[in-house]
């Protein structure tokens, strides 16, 4: 039987840290770029308080498509989203979100901090591009437990 798989622990502060030279003015914004059931995602990274490994989910009665359940994070009880509604390929990663819906994605690999050029033609777009890779724009007010 092989040996588990034990990822290097990934931490906000030091994503940042490392993307931290790519910034050059006020017209770029840091996304935290993320692999969630084969396709790349971004997300403000301002709007991420943590990322940790992803422990026990406890399902939830008739849950909404993309709702897994809620889970145990630093102490707190967060309600586990997917986007897309996808099954989860692994253990994965939860990244908490800065929220009074006390919110958390699961993702299959968190990929970095990347910087964004946003002018006004992409501000409102459902997707960037970095690379020649299409990345979706997740929105963490389009979730359920999201007050405006």
């Amino acid at each position: 039987m092989p040996a588990p798989r034990f990822e290097t622990p990934v931490t906000l502060e030091s994503l940042l840290a490392a993307a931290e030279g790519a910034y050059v003015d006020d017209t770029q914004r840091a996304m935290l770029v993320f692999e969630c059931g084969g396709a790349l995602s971004a997300l403000p990274a301002a709007s991420v308080v943590a990322i940790d490994e992803a422990g026990i989910i406890a399902p939830l009665p008739y849950p909404p498509p993309d709702v897994l359940g809620v889970a145990s994070v630093r102490g707190r009880m967060r309600l586990v989203i997917r986007p897309g509604g996808s099954a989860p390929t692994g253990r994965g990663r939860l990244i908490s979100l800065l929220s009074d819906g006390n919110l958390a994605i699961h993702v299959d690999r968190v990929i970095g901090v990347v910087s964004f050029d946003l002018g006004d033609s992409e501000a409102h777009s459902a997707t960037l591009q970095t690379g020649g890779l299409d990345v979706n724009l997740v929105d963490p007010a389009a979730f359920p437990g999201i007050s405006s």
